[in-house]
């Protein structure tokens, strides 16, 4: 049997009042199964040191906060630290909305002058025991693997915000960022995001759609040809066009001239006169020998 509470009296009056939330018969619960499976995934904890070279007033940070694989909330008055740790979680984790911290930003925490963050690092601790310290003045490098999706309360406001005006790019963009981070590696197909992966599913069926709509127009095309050509204007028009062909080739008719009979061919038997032949070739020569004379 488990308990899911501090190991304390008041933690005992807790799964007392809560039995169904924190009572678990069995080998062993399904959230620290989920926390072994994937201990790159849960952290345990978060450190502050401060360097040597810190002026010993300042006490900034120090000590550790120890974290549950469960729902984690941070309660405090303002200014007791909240958004300090939260963005030190999202340095650690290389965010990429580093650009809205509100406690690690150039104008307060990292302040070219003023600023204290380069005396003070932090050092987070997974579950799979990986630990990874940086200074509070170093930045997110573009390259680093995004391991914690931090929304800065500025992010969270302006892409709220975008949603009463006019567009909403940034809350379409987060939107698509959260269902991606849901999509397990091995169905991401190699691709960086919703809209690639999407795109890279569909690529088929879109071309198979293309290709539909290609044979769609030219259909379309011949099928109008054919409304246009079943028009009576059109029939009328082709009629007079056969009617006028007509005329002409009667008027081509009447004007035709008078067969003309070979006269090499005797009429009789349509076979060529051989005394036609024969004079006609005695005047060749004739005409030859009178050409020669002259």
């Amino acid at each position: 049997m488990w308990f899911r509470c501090d190991p304390t009296f008041r933690g005992l009056l807790m799964v007392l009042r809560e039995p169904q939330d924190r009572v678990f018969i069995g080998d062993t619960p399904l959230e620290m199964l989920r926390v072994q499976r994937n201990p790159t995934k849960y952290i345990r904890d978060l450190s502050f040191k401060r360097a040597e070279t810190t002026p010993a007033g300042e006490k900034w940070f120090s000590g550790k906060v120890v974290f549950n694989p469960g729902l984690v909330a941070i309660v405090g008055n303002k200014g007791s630290g909240k958004s300090a740790l939260g963005d030190t979680l999202g340095l650690l984790g290389a965010t990429k909305n580093s650009a809205q911290f509100s406690f690690l930003s150039r104008e307060r925490f990292r302040h070219p002058t003023a600023g204290r963050a380069d005396h003070f690092s932090a050092t987070i601790t997974w579950e799979s025991g990986e630990q990874l310290t940086k200074y509070l003045a170093d930045p997110v490098a573009p390259k680093d693997v995004e391991r914690v999706k931090y929304l800065p309360q500025d992010h969270v406001e302006r892409v709220c915000n975008e949603l009463s005006g006019y567009g909403a790019g940034g809350f379409e963009h987060e939107l698509q960022s959260v269902i991606f981070s849901h999509v397990p590696e091995t169905s991401r197909l190699q691709q960086s995001n919703l809209d690639d992966l999407v795109r890279f599913q569909t690529q088929e069926k879109q071309r198979r759609i293309d290709s539909l709509l290609k044979q769609l127009r030219a259909v379309s095309r011949e099928r109008a040809l054919i409304q246009h050509q079943l028009d009576p204007k059109v029939k009328e028009q082709l009629q007079q066009k056969i009617a006028q062909r007509e005329a002409e080739l009667s008027a081509h008719d009447k004007i035709k001239p008078l067969e003309v009979k070979n006269p090499t061919v005797d009429a009789a038997s349509g076979v060529p006169s051989n005394e036609l032949l024969t004079g006609l070739a005695h005047a060749e020569r004739a005409r030859g020998e009178l050409e020669q004379q002259i």
